[in-house]
């Protein structure tokens, strides 16, 4: 998925899915307010899941951030 995709998705279900279709898994809950998820040879991604139906700009862009790399920065 391109930048412009994952930033365009608004809800915390849909932008879940996005990221396990890029080939990410989850680690089993254990109390927290944040799901993780994990790939090999890519950074941890902690997604807030606080029973809420949006996730913020701030925080998604984070999150893009680290899946993207350098590539954030490219046009598109």
């Amino acid at each position: 998925m391109t930048k412009k995709e994952l930033m365009k998705i608004t809800k915390t279900k849909n932008f879940i899915k996005a990221i396990q279709r890029m080939g990410y898994t989850e680690k089993p809950k254990n109390g927290s307010s944040h799901r993780i998820f994990i790939k090999p040879n890519k950074p941890i991604l902690s997604i807030p899941d606080g029973n809420k139906k949006t996730i913020s700009t701030g925080s998604k862009r984070n999150i893009v951030k680290l899946i993207l790399g350098n590539a954030y920065y490219l046009k598109g």
